[in-house]
């Protein structure tokens, strides 16, 4: 399990959300959406251990492995397939004893290495690891001859790849995704939905993609207002829901607006009239104790115009002996 307890963080003066309480089990696929700058990726490096919260905590099942993508380039001479399989720590440590005690057993002459490294072995999945690393590459888009090439032959969105293969190979407890689907096609994006879908763990997501998101998301957190929101369902839920939930809040505020016109008036008109002044004192402290409803408005207000041009032109555009198409037919 993860758990945020009154977690409070901030970016030098700026305060991205603040005691924020959630809790995410095995199994639950959660979105987290908000407007750029909000806080998301700060929140990732919190869970990561990157940065610590201004207050409260951040709390993980003892033992939990997390993976997340890294941000660097895949880079090295490795082959692709042996930097996917470092995605897999345990596995690297187990392969790194075995290479030792073999090493050990030559100096002192000819004796098997610890059973007991096998067995590690054998229970990780580890004499498949190879084919498993494989699956994860090919379903990313690259080639069967791409396995041997070495990870920094690749080019900057191929390599983003490798990081991203390199994260899924990791037997991990949480996963932490920050757009994912960047510098991938469509049967790349459709294969990671249907991984992804597969995975056992706590899946936190970060995607502008909202078809993605719709086809993962068990559930929604909205950053907002320095709040953290959980929403039930995909994105389009979440969306249904708060639109609901904004109209609801624009009501209340507009009849609250209403009855504060109303009160207001009675109090100016008999506040200073002795046999209306008692009551209208009553009035002016209902005032003061109300509890203001804030009008509902939505993220990231935008209003967009096309400036009136100073004339119309006779042609927008003229085309003189053009000759447009692929080879042979001649389209135009």
């Amino acid at each position: 399990m993860l758990n945020l307890s009154g977690v409070t963080l901030r970016r030098g003066r700026n305060l991205l959300f603040e005691d924020v309480t959630l809790a995410v089990h095995a199994g639950q696929r959660l979105g987290l959406v908000g407007a750029n700058g909000s806080g998301k990726t700060s929140l990732f490096a919190a869970i990561l251990g990157e940065l610590d919260p201004d207050a409260g905590a951040v709390q993980l099942a003892p033992g939990a492995r997390i993976a997340h993508v890294a941000q660097e380039s895949a880079h090295g001479q490795r082959s692709a397939l042996d930097f996917v399989m470092d995605g897999d720590k345990e596995l690297r440590e187990i392969q790194h004893a075995i290479a030792a005690a073999d090493k050990r057993d030559q100096e002192a002459g000819p004796h098997a290495p610890p059973h007991a490294l096998f067995e590690q072995l054998e229970a990780i999945g580890g004499y498949a690891a190879e084919a498993r690393a494989a699956r994860l590459l090919s379903g990313l888009g690259f080639r069967e001859s791409d396995n041997q090439r070495e990870a920094e032959a690749f080019s900057g969105g191929w390599r983003m790849r490798l990081n991203l293969a390199q994260a899924l190979m990791c037997r991990s407890d949480v996963l932490l995704l920050d757009e994912p689907t960047n510098h991938l096609d469509l049967p790349a994006i459709l294969w990671l939905e249907s991984w992804l879908l597969r995975y056992p763990g706590i899946l936190l997501l970060v995607s502008h993609d909202r078809d993605f998101l719709d086809a993962l998301c068990t559930r929604i957190a909205h950053i907002e207002h320095q709040r953290i929101r959980v929403y039930s369902g995909n994105y389009s839920q979440f969306e249904s829901q708060r639109a609901e939930q904004l109209a609801q809040q624009e009501a209340m505020h507009r009849r609250q607006q209403k009855e504060i016109r109303h009160i207001q008036s009675y109090v100016d008109r008999f506040r200073y009239k002795a046999s209306k002044a008692r009551q209208a004192q009553s009035r002016l402290k209902m005032l003061e104790r109300m509890a203001l409803i804030a009008p509902a408005h939505v993220d990231s207000p935008f209003d967009f115009e096309f400036m009136e041009p100073p004339r119309q032109p006779l042609h927008l555009a003229q085309l003189e002996a053009v000759a447009a198409g692929y080879a042979e037919p001649v389209l135009l």
